[in-house]
């Protein structure tokens, strides 16, 4: 993810793990290799919230367009 450092982004992961959303799973090879996936529950959550994300998509295209305008 742009702009994310992997400080972040792993952190944030590990909480996800905590909270059951993603299951982790680290592989015994150099360089280390770690594979997140998500669990029933986050990928039960994730499709609950796909609405939600998409219509904020569509009102940024929205608003994009009528500063474009403007």
């Amino acid at each position: 993810m742009p702009g994310l450092s992997e400080k972040v982004l792993t952190a944030t992961l590990r909480e996800m793990a905590g909270d059951g959303l993603v299951e982790r799973e680290v592989f015994d090879v150099l360089p280390l290799k770690t594979v997140y996936s998500l669990t029933p529950f986050g990928r039960e959550l994730s499709e609950a919230l796909a609405p939600l994300a998409d219509g904020g998509h569509r009102r940024l295209e929205v608003l994009a367009a009528a500063r474009r305008s403007s």
